[in-house]
């Protein structure tokens, strides 16, 4: 079932839509997808929906972007012919912000990642062609490897639970934000002394 955005429509207050050249210029922000088959059209619907409430009424274009995966299932190729644009294309034409999810890891070491060397190309394109960037989970991962060099390491058992999250104050990022309880369940994470070592400006 096709769902959400298409890659073209604009849209800013439920039932606003602007076409081309009419209304305000809308803000620009590139999904990729890298979520395996079984979890992939949730975590558009996911990412989609909390874009589109993010942006109020501001006019917002998601462009729907995925890397190369020979190993996708008739269902999702079906789905990237339809509503998802080639990275190249991406490359191409950047968009204001970037965001990247994560992916279901298949080797202890990110660089023996089937996706490590598109992944690796999409994480520094990203910093410096966008505005913004964020990276979800095993992107984020990614990110820090690439850009600080900092290694995630494995849990000795899986963390499965809801723990309690401390935000930096007067960070921009977290205005408004509260701490909170958020479930998690990460069997590999990133070294947070060696990230903030590395320059790694952390705020939750």
């Amino acid at each position: 079932t096709e769902h959400g955005l298409a890659g073209d429509e604009v849209t800013g207050r439920p039932g606003q839509a602007w076409g081309p050249g009419a209304g305000p210029p809308a803000l620009e922000v590139a999904l990729v997808n890298n979520m395996p088959d079984a979890a992939f059209e949730q975590a558009e619907r996911q990412f989609v929906g909390l874009l589109r409430a993010g942006a109020d009424s501001l006019p917002l274009r998601i462009r729907r972007v995925s890397l190369p995966d020979p190993g996708r299932g008739a269902v999702v190729r079906r789905r990237l012919a339809n509503c998802y644009e080639d990275v190249g294309e991406l490359y191409r034409r950047p968009p204001d912000a970037v965001v990247v999810t994560g992916s279901e890891p298949r080797c202890d070491q990110l660089r023996d990642e089937a996706q490590w060397e598109d992944l690796s190309r999409l994480v520094r394109w990203s910093v410096r062609a966008t505005s913004s960037a964020l990276f979800s989970c095993l992107a984020a991962h990614a990110a820090l490897l690439d850009l600080a060099g900092v290694e995630r390491h494995r849990l000795p058992v899986k963390a499965s639970g809801v723990y309690r999250q401390s935000v930096r104050r007067g960070h921009p990022l977290t205005a408004g934000l509260r701490a909170g309880d958020c479930p998690q369940s990460p069997l590999k994470e990133g070294a947070v002394r060696r990230g903030r070592a590395a320059g790694v400006d952390g705020a939750v």
